[in-house]
């Protein structure tokens, strides 16, 4: 059977048997375009380039590519300038629909694929003409399958698609960002059920995966990291740039004299605190009451506010289950082999363009 999204995009663009070259991961967001290639040496998997390409607000909104000429001539300066030639590449999840299905359990994975597809407009809101999905089993019940899936519009997966490959790079791979995610954060062979909070600049994404890689809850909230910056900002009246490197140093640690700070900035965090804890109670409450949702045993913080000094303890507080910074790095080669050439606190915002690469050498 397919395994996941992926699989099926692969099969949709089936990359030429001679392709040897290094495939970039690349992750397209409102921000920008993030990029990281991957290559095996004798130590490892190594990172071989990366970069961050910033562009105007309004090229990519709520996950719809507004302005795609803006987008390629990103895309082509990083061809140009980096030789990146081959990519597999995230489709965004605000455009994604997860579903979850029982199906009559059968041993052949083409016709448990089958059997989804002949009902997946009834698990999503798009005519089944109009879908692709990739499907995974979960559990099985006797003679019921337990499956979970992720599926996208036709439209979402050509537009993006055809403005990668109108830049001069040629697209192996296409899937969900929240497939990407665990593979770069998750240890390999990790069949725990996590929550990972991707605590980005404007928004933060949470995700539950079960058994280590199969997403089955997402969302998106309007709380970013940025509004962090402005507390600092406001509070000692300095430049945006300073107010970056404050919040860095001091974090939400409780110290002599800052009383007033962690007020300002708690304030703020607090939303996404209660947030958290809100999406906790609901799946750990599923998972009492529903014998294919397993119980989060652990939250994986994510994303370019994910470093944030304090912030595990201060989550933890809440939910009860341990909460760490995410380790982008903890599938390539060992650190006291090969020093990464991304800085750990920027390397969080990388998670999704390591974990498409990683495809390539951890095709799960």
């Amino acid at each position: 059977m397919a395994q996941g999204l992926s699989r099926t995009f692969r099969a949709l663009f089936p990359p030429p048997r001679f392709l040897k070259m290094p495939t970039a991961g690349i992750d397209m967001s409102a921000s920008g375009v993030k990029f990281v290639v991957l290559n095996r040496s004798v130590k490892g998997v190594v990172i071989e380039a990366f970069g961050t390409y910033r562009f105007k607000k309004g090229v990519i909104t709520d996950g719809d590519l507004v302005e795609r000429s803006t987008l390629q001539t990103v895309l082509k300066r990083i061809q140009k300038e980096h030789g990146v030639h081959f990519a597999n590449i995230a489709l965004p999840e605000q455009k994604s629909y997860l579903f979850q299905a029982k199906v009559p359990y059968t041993a052949d994975d083409a016709v448990l694929r089958a059997s989804v597809a002949q009902n997946i407009s009834e698990q999503v809101p798009l005519p089944a003409s109009e879908a692709r999905f990739g499907a995974d089993r979960l559990s099985r019940e006797k003679d019921i399958q337990h499956v979970t899936g992720v599926a996208y519009a036709r439209r979402v997966v050509s537009e993006y698609s055809d403005a990668v490959s109108a830049s001069g790079i040629t697209v192996k791979a296409m899937e969900s960002e929240m497939n990407a995610v665990p593979r770069a954060l998750l240890s390999q062979g990790d069949t725990g059920t996590c929550m990972i909070v991707d605590f980005g600049r404007t928004t933060t994404k949470i995700m539950i995966i079960q058994d280590g890689k199969h997403p089955l809850f997402a969302t998106t909230l309007d709380i970013g990291g940025h509004a962090l910056t402005q507390a600092v900002q406001k509070f000692y009246n300095v430049t945006e740039d300073e107010a970056k490197v404050i919040k860095r140093e001091k974090g939400i640690i409780p110290e002599e004299g800052n009383v007033g700070y962690l007020s300002s900035v708690l304030t703020t965090l607090s939303g996404l605190r209660d947030e958290v804890s809100k999406r906790f109670e609901y799946w750990q409450d599923r998972a009492r009451n529903e014998k294919s949702v397993k119980p989060i045993e652990m939250i994986v913080l994510a994303g370019g506010n994910g470093s944030l000094r304090g912030l595990p303890e201060y989550l933890m507080a809440s939910v009860g289950v341990p909460v760490r910074t995410g380790d982008p790095f903890v599938n390539l080669a060992p650190f006291n082999e090969v020093v990464p050439p991304i800085e750990f606190e920027q390397s969080l915002s990388y998670s999704v363009a390591i974990g498409l690469a990683l495809r390539e050498f951890n095709d799960d």
